[in-house]
């Protein structure tokens, strides 16, 4: 794979006047930066859907319970 990677990146290194070795780090650092936005996006999502099924709980809730005090009287 390095065979693969070294000659593609070798040229934008010494364009960048950077080592092949720091532009592939600066990459990583990217592609983790991409991917802990991208989860945070995800858990945001997540957190909205709980609060929504959290509420809807509650009215389901109260719901039983109205029905529940209107057939013990």
């Amino acid at each position: 794979m390095a065979g693969i990677i070294i000659p593609l990146i070798t040229p934008i290194a010494n364009f960048l006047a950077i080592t092949p070795a720091a532009l592939l780090a600066i990459g990583g650092i990217i592609l983790l930066v991409i991917i802990c936005v991208q989860l945070s996006i995800s858990i945001s999502g997540l957190h909205e859907r709980q609060r929504r099924l959290t509420e809807e709980l509650a009215h389901l809730r109260q719901t039983v319970d109205t029905i529940e005090r209107g057939e013990t009287r």
